[in-house]
């Protein structure tokens, strides 16, 4: 066993200390919420895609019935048939807000 590592005798198991990952601060972003024919709930994300970037995807995936395909801040992405969409809400970019009053 090795000393540096506390015990956890109630589960049998050493403990690891392990740091969180540092966030770098990012830019703005904004909420964009997308409606989604014969679907109760809405699809929203947090983007850091500039508003214009998102209108332009957004025209261009109702025009051509392509898929709507966005990221949000996490490097995760939303694909959504472009026939299928009914709105998009595109909120203006803010600031990410720290502490208890965001």
């Amino acid at each position: 066993m090795d000393a540096a590592l506390p015990r956890l005798p109630w589960m049998g198991i050493h403990s690891q200390a392990v740091a969180p990952a540092a966030r770098q601060p990012k830019g703005p972003s904004m909420e964009v919420r997308i409606g989604v024919q014969n679907v109760a709930r809405e699809v929203v994300l947090e983007s850091e895609q500039s508003s214009d970037e998102v209108r332009d995807l957004v025209a261009a995936s109702m025009k051509s019935g392509e898929p709507l395909v966005l990221a949000d801040d996490r490097g995760h992405t939303v694909t959504i048939a472009g026939s299928a969409l009914a709105y998009v809400d595109v909120a203006s970019e803010t600031a990410r807000r720290v502490g208890f009053g965001s």
